[in-house]
């Protein structure tokens, strides 16, 4: 009982310690870091531990993913699916390679692109309207605040969409739209109007609130336990549209097992692009069950921002799942590391919103 109490002593002293004298926004108040991370439409216990299976999301319990429709309005919406995450009111975080059909859309709309940018970025203004292939421009729609899609308005009659769907306004690659296997496998999708704030409508946060806690972020969680979002399509066990939102337990690899991996399974094409601290693997000692629309997805961690308050934080989205998987695991799972492209996110974030 003493060693008990001493422990939580000890413990508690230490989070007195650390706390931060003022509290001081090192991000934005673009990313709302008053309300990010959270679960208000659930009741949580913020010592319980990861889940050891897989299990179905609740509503409420992830407001930040969202079910991204890539597709044209000339021949329907809906056309390729995947995954994303919102950060701000304007903004999903997402893959790049999530975004793929749509430059191809984009391309057969009109070859040649008034203010298409190629560099570290390649940005599309879809809201223009061409007259080549198509009538219209190709859209990503952004649909928020869902668990189970089975229920839900599938399109957007006449781009007048249900209230918890919104249309995009722009795209910005990290590094072009190459496949997920060539690295740099992130993107940003802008959309047309604020999407709307709620107990199951949120974002996740992407740095810790104060800067007297912005070790978190510079961290690399090495060996550590996270959740990987899946769900939302055709499973790799059968062939049958899963509808429900999935949480499965993921191990972040270590050190070593990221170096054997890293020169072992990954092709040069990776490695002349990316390095330890732009991506990272997480292993699945289990079936390793994904889903088709899974890229872009996030794979996210919770930690305690204040006595007895836990946030969720956006660490990694979801690229593609290895060809050889390093053992012990089952299958491995390629990500890249958010806190990589915080200035990127941050940089593009804040230039576009000036215009608001």
């Amino acid at each position: 009982m003493k060693t008990l109490c001493y422990i939580i002593a000890v413990t508690f002293i230490k989070l007195i310690q650390g706390q931060p004298p003022e509290e001081q926004d090192i991000l934005t108040p673009l990313f709302h870091s008053e309300i990010c991370g959270l679960q208000p439409a659930i009741q949580t216990d913020p010592f319980t531990n990861y889940v050891k299976e897989r299990e179905v999301v609740h509503r409420g319990e992830y407001p930040w993913v969202v079910f991204l429709e890539v597709g044209h309005p000339d021949w329907g919406i809906g056309k390729f699916t995947c995954k994303g995450s919102i950060i701000s009111k304007r903004f999903v975080l997402t893959a790049a390679s999530c975004l793929m059909p749509y430059k191809e859309l984009v391309n057969r709309t009109n070859e040649s692109i008034a203010g298409l940018h190629l560099s570290n970025e390649f940005t599309v203004d879809p809201s223009m309207y061409y007259s080549v292939n198509f009538t219209r421009s190709p859209n990503v729609v952004v649909r928020a605040g869902e668990t189970n899609l089975k229920d839900v308005i599938t399109s957007c009659d006449e781009m007048n969409c249900p209230p918890n769907v919104y249309l995009s306004k722009s795209v910005v690659w990290y590094f072009d739209d190459e496949p997920p296997e060539e690295g740099h496998d992130v993107a940003l999708v802008e959309t047309t109007k604020d999407i709307v704030f709620n107990d199951y409508v949120l974002p996740i946060c992407l740095q810790p609130l104060v800067a007297a806690y912005n070790q978190l972020y510079k961290r690399d969680y090495l060996g550590e336990r996270g959740i990987r979002v899946t769900g939302w399509g055709i499973p790799s066990s059968n062939d049958q549209f899963y509808f429900k939102l999935q949480k499965v337990p993921g191990h972040i690899f270590t050190e070593e097992e990221i170096v054997e991996f890293y020169y072992k399974y990954m092709t040069l094409s990776f490695r002349d692009v990316e390095s330890y601290v732009s991506f990272f693997g997480v292993g699945d000692l289990s079936d390793g069950l994904y889903h088709d629309s899974d890229i872009g997805g996030p794979f996210i961690i919770k930690k305690m921002w204040e006595w007895g308050r836990t946030r969720y934080y956006l660490y990694g989205v979801y690229s593609f799942m290895a060809d050889v998987s390093l053992p012990p695991y089952e299958t491995t799972f390629v990500y890249s590391r958010v806190s990589h492209y915080l200035d990127w996110i941050l940089e593009n974030v804040e230039t576009i919103s000036r215009d608001y």
